[in-house]
């Protein structure tokens, strides 16, 4: 590490948690702060669908963010590491000079793993500051109950809890969304993760809404995570993977939608959030006797464009789901497309894809 490299913001949580919405906070925040300047590298499995730029805030999307990065095909800590390692490289090169630079993880992603990228090579041109990891309170803990390694799969393989492993490596855990639950159940919550990671400093938020003072702390000389130092001391554990059984699936409708199919598609949704069936028609009611295969849905985000130039935006977080109110469609031309992603475990494309139908 040099005096000249510059501190990273390592930005993790399982699923749902509310990374996207603290990443819009921080970058709006910044803006307020003289001669601060971003870069930001999101991993996120939405962007393969052109939809979480979409959902990000002004602030995060570049009009107050010096220069961004997305990848959207695969975790940059495993399948996308070489790519994650160009974009760094590509930032060192740049002619812009940034304070921070914030990396989103997906919610699958071992923050353990991409701490280890930042060698003696890359230490050059950046230094790890600081592991946050956003916590969702309300669902948290059931990831939590299945342990460090859910399962031992053949050949010696192991699928690891990235729930688990995203709270043991955080130099900071946010406790977000702490109005969904009780004040009994967030103790419960608290004593949970300091047990787990007794170093780690705890705040609670609402809506992840976190002072960046209280995340970022640029000294100088520059100080390292701590986190990623106990990384380092310690040895790797058994190969793991992640778990297979989490698969992503899309739905896309290349034309507009008529304002009568919202109802439809939210009926749809909500029959796959829940579990249960909403009998509005034969249809819908035919559409959850197919999808009753065992399958759940971990986190749901989507837009949609409807006839008359108005946009719906969709996020789901397990069982609680949620359509915002019609906005007046702002793009300027060009093809937009209706999609909706879900990760989840057992999901099946072929009847994800039907909810535009």
């Amino acid at each position: 590490m040099t005096a000249k490299a510059v501190p990273v913001l390592l930005l993790t949580g399982f699923l749902g948690s509310g990374k996207t919405t603290l990443l819009n906070h921080l970058a709006t925040e910044a803006a307020t702060m003289e001669k601060m300047k971003l870069a930001v590298i999101e991993n996120e499995y939405a962007l393969a669908f052109g939809l979480e730029g979409k959902l990000l805030s002004e602030a995060a999307k570049g009009s107050l963010v010096d220069e961004i990065y997305e990848f959207g095909n695969g975790c940059v800590c495993c399948s996308m590491k070489g790519e994650f390692t160009n974009a760094l490289y590509a930032l060192a090169n740049s002619e812009k000079k940034f304070d921070l630079l914030i990396v989103e993880l997906t919610g699958m992603a071992d923050p353990e793993g991409v701490a280890r990228l930042f060698d003696k090579d890359l230490s050059t041109h950046f230094y790890l500051h600081t592991i946050v990891t956003v916590v969702d309170s309300r669902n948290i803990l059931q990831e939590l109950d299945r342990g460090f390694y859910k399962k031992e799969l053949p050949g010696g393989d192991f699928v690891k809890n990235e729930a688990v492993n995203q709270i043991v490596s955080a130099d900071v855990i946010v406790l977000n969304k702490i109005d969904l639950v009780s004040p009994s159940e967030l103790d419960l919550l608290r004593s949970k993760v300091s047990s787990l990671n007794p170093t780690a400093s705890v705040v609670s938020s609402l809506y992840s809404a976190v002072e960046f003072g209280s995340l970022v702390s640029l000294t100088h000389p520059p100080t390292p995570s701590p986190a990623l130092l106990r990384i380092h001391a310690t040895t790797p554990g058994p190969l793991s993977i992640h778990d297979p059984s989490i698969v992503t699936a899309a739905a896309t409708s290349t034309v507009p939608l008529q304002p009568e199919q919202v109802p439809r598609v939210k009926e749809r949704l909500m029959e796959m959030m829940q579990g249960s069936s909403v009998d509005i028609d034969p249809l819908s009611s035919s559409f959850a006797e197919e999808n009753a295969t065992g399958s759940s849905i971990l986190r749901l985000k989507g837009i949609m464009y409807l006839k008359d130039n108005t946009t719906i935006t969709i996020q789901g977080v397990q069982q609680l789901l949620s359509f915002s109110d019609p906005q007046l469609d702002s793009e300027d031309g060009g093809r937009k497309v209706s999609v909706i992603v879900a990760i989840g475990r057992n999901l099946s494309q072929s009847q994800f894809e039907k909810i535009f139908e």
